[in-house]
């Protein structure tokens, strides 16, 4: 584990997250993958007042957090605590909202199999910060993405701001 992360020298704490974070990956992947010939509307139909479902996708938020507090504790050479904290926060708003989730899904897998294919199989190269540096391009691409495509800016508090910024200015 070379350059890649350290917890006072315990390697066992960064080998338990590695296996959960893979293990959460495959379960997101084999589950929530949507299958490109099912309809988009047969699969809402489907799966939408699907109770097991739901209560999986809300297992989502609650993995992500406990993943998240796992890498608290692990000094990563790079900022992959940080890139995990970006993803965690676009999967969290696209699973809030069902409808977004059925139009999404592909893209909550796509920047988990990156994440997992950067700290599971790529860390161990001698060149993971290359890798990492091409991962970070990759996630700022997918950020820009999810804040021009997915997120809905709720612009509720547009004219408070404006008014507030009348009076000062």
């Amino acid at each position: 584990m070379s350059g890649y992360a350290t917890v006072n020298g315990n390697t066992n704490v960064i080998d338990d997250f590695l296996d959960i974070f893979k293990e959460f990956y495959n379960s997101v992947k084999e589950k929530f993958t949507r299958n490109d010939e099912m309809p988009l509307d047969e699969f809402i139909n489907k799966y939408s007042e699907d109770k097991k479902f739901l209560n999986d996708l809300e297992s989502i938020k609650s993995s992500l957090n406990e993943i998240s507090e796992m890498m608290e504790q692990i000094n990563f050479d790079y900022d992959e605590y940080y890139n995990f904290a970006s993803i965690k926060r676009m999967i969290t708003y696209i699973v809030d909202n069902l409808e977004k989730y059925f139009h999404y899904s592909s893209f909550i897998v796509l920047l988990l199999k990156n994440f997992n294919d950067l700290i599971v199989k790529e860390r161990q190269l001698d060149d993971y910060k290359e890798e990492y540096e091409k991962f970070d391009a990759f996630l700022y691409e997918q950020e820009d993405f999810f804040y021009t495509e997915i997120f809905d800016d709720d612009s509720k508090y547009d004219n408070a701001i404006d008014e507030v910024t009348n009076i000062l200015g």
